[in-house]
């Protein structure tokens, strides 16, 4: 039987859904280890589950069979493996026994191994973690990064009909979470400034684009020189908020002018200003 949160269990919920990759910063919430490894809620989800993966390695590093080094990691989805990261718990205990048919990996023993390393990692609670390193840390977020934007690529097609069905009052965690990690195409002035577009009735905007041919096909492409960089969607949402609290971004509009004063995007994702700061953690 799975332990539970009730039975002293420091790993509760973290093997659940999609594991380490789905929910971190709720199923920390509903744990010790948060406190205990010095996971700051106000850090990113990105760096909670940068540094949880950080202190999962280091335990599972230290067990003492390796078939348990082998799994434990897999259970708990912590590995840059594009094949685990969309699978639920029990659909990743299936491919593991697919991908290992030479070992005895059953569900009974594959939830006692389980078991075994939420004990293990009970007993050292008591004792004080020591602190991130850095460098460790920061390779960890760069490939947690690249890794997201990997599996975001790999169903770029999907997930961009996903961005531009989406209407700018009706933002949906699926494609902003899209569009944070990808690589976007930003139009900028001879002198690298961003693009704002303004308004007379929708406020003002950044245009940036999925594709280069997007953006070639847009006339923003062709103003002060045509120059453009490419850059994650989160960070262009940190430069903006960093510049302006009033300007918004519009993913992919469109290269024709629509009725009115051409400001509304019907058919384009639109993050606006106020929505900004909450996306990357601003205040």
């Amino acid at each position: 039987m799975e332990s539970d949160k009730g039975s002293g269990d420091p790993l509760f919920g973290l093997h659940k859904g999609r594991g380490v990759r789905r929910d971190v910063a709720g199923a920390l919430d509903k744990s010790v280890l948060g406190a205990v490894w010095r996971i700051d809620r106000s850090d990113s989800e990105l760096l909670r589950r940068a540094k949880l993966i950080y202190r999962l390695d280091a335990e599972f590093n230290l067990l003492p069979e390796a078939e348990q080094r082998l799994v434990l990691p897999l259970l708990y989805n912590t590995p840059a493996d594009r094949e685990m990261a969309d699978l639920d718990y029990q659909e990743r205990m299936d491919l593991i026994r697919k991908r290992y048919p030479d070992k005895a990996f059953s569900s009974r023993t594959l939830h006692r191994m389980r078991t075994q390393v939420a004990a293990r990692i009970a007993a050292t609670l008591n004792r004080t973690a020591p602190p991130f390193d850095d460098d460790v840390l920061g390779r960890i977020v760069q490939r947690e990064r690249l890794f997201a934007a990997e599996l975001i690529q790999a169903n770029r097609p999907q997930r961009f009909a996903e961005l531009v069905r989406k209407a700018y009052d009706a933002p949906m965690r699926t494609p902003i979470a899209a569009f944070l990690a990808l690589r976007v195409f930003v139009p900028r002035t001879r002198d690298h400034q961003l693009i704002v577009g303004k308004t007379s009735r929708h406020g003002d905007w950044v245009c940036v684009f999925t594709t280069e041919q997007a953006l070639s096909a847009h006339p923003v492409a062709r103003r002060d020189g045509g120059c453009h960089t490419v850059v994650a969607g989160a960070d262009i949402v940190r430069e903006v908020v960093g510049k302006w609290r009033t300007v918004g971004i519009v993913v992919d509009p469109s290269a024709v002018r629509s009725s009115g004063d051409g400001a509304a995007y019907p058919t384009a994702l639109q993050l606006p200003a106020d929505l900004l700061p909450t996306l990357v953690g601003a205040g």
